[in-house]
């Protein structure tokens, strides 16, 4: 009995035991189980990844900001390039045709062409092949002046003023002295060039402060300019100042009857010499862009003609 009773109490130790020992594994088990199911989701939270959301959790993606939704949306953004504001300022140009200043008729328009400012130079006559009447730039053009009522300084003006045309056109000028022709219409063509400063009532051409006459003769080139008379009022000296400066002046009325007789016709623009009104000039008088453009278009740069 007593040995059975051994047996029984031995078998319960060893269960107990048992029990014990796997009552303290399931504890350290559950306890590291505890501890890694903490520490994994810290160690993944830690290197920025979001962990595997559990049934009826929600996430919220990141608001971008304004500047990676529009590159997002729309690709790199934009590089800003600078435009230039300088715009070209002497282009060669095909000026409208306008009345000759003498009785030759018109038969034809030049085709128009702006300037780089869009503005338009005239010609003075156009045949009928478009061709326009202008001066022979391989031919130097003789002028001379008739004394009678003369400035003093008048030579000096016009010497000015006819170098000045000559830059602008490429053609030389001669002086070949004093004249005794009359400032008239039809006075001929020698001189070529006549300047003369006179009345009314010896002369038929003036037109206000100033007049000029233009004669020109048909080739198989074109038109060519073959004379010219220029006269200014000389009842009106005394309100024109000498030279060349503000105001209205002899310089500037010189210089716009040369471009006629180069070639130009009246302009429109009250900038330019070749304005057909007198306008009292804050500076001194200078041939504009569209001025420039017109007797560089009429000069050396068109070629020679056969006269």
């Amino acid at each position: 009995m007593r040995g059975l009773m051994g047996r029984l109490l031995a078998s319960l130790r060893e269960g107990v035991a048992g029990a014990w020992q796997y009552l303290v594994v399931r504890v350290l088990t559950g306890a590291l189980a505890a501890t890694l199911a903490i520490a994994v989701p810290l160690i993944v939270t830690r290197h920025g990844d979001d962990p595997v959301p559990t049934a009826g959790r929600e996430t919220a993606a990141a608001s971008p900001s304004p500047s990676e939704a529009a590159a997002s949306s729309s690709g790199p953004p934009p590089v800003e390039v600078p435009v230039s504001s300088d715009e070209p300022t002497d282009l060669p140009t095909v000026p409208v045709g306008t009345e000759p200043a003498t009785s030759a008729p018109r038969t034809t328009k030049a085709a128009p062409s702006p300037t780089a400012g869009g503005a338009l130079y005239k010609l003075l006559y156009v045949d009928a092949q478009g061709r326009a009447a202008r001066l022979n730039p391989c031919a130097s053009v003789s002028y001379r002046i008739n004394p009678a009522n003369a400035p003093s300084r008048a030579e000096e003006d016009i010497a000015e003023a006819v170098r000045r045309v000559s830059v602008a056109t490429g053609i030389p000028f001669t002086y070949a002295g004093e004249s005794t022709a009359a400032p008239v219409k039809n006075r001929g063509t020698d001189p070529t060039l006549l300047f003369a400063f006179a009345s009314a009532p010896q002369t038929d051409l003036l037109d206000g402060w100033s007049g000029v006459d233009v004669k020109w003769t048909q080739t198989a080139n074109g038109p060519v300019i073959v004379g010219g008379t220029i006269v200014l009022d000389a009842a009106k000296l005394n309100a024109m100042a000498p030279g060349f400066v503000s105001g209205v002046s002899r310089g500037a009325l010189l210089m716009h009857e040369l471009g006629h007789v180069a070639g130009l016709a009246d302009s429109t623009r009250a900038d330019d010499v070749m304005y057909g009104r007198v306008t009292e000039s804050k500076e001194e008088p200078i041939y504009s862009t569209v001025d420039r453009a017109g007797l560089k278009a009429l000069g050396k740069s068109a070629g020679c003609l056969a006269g």
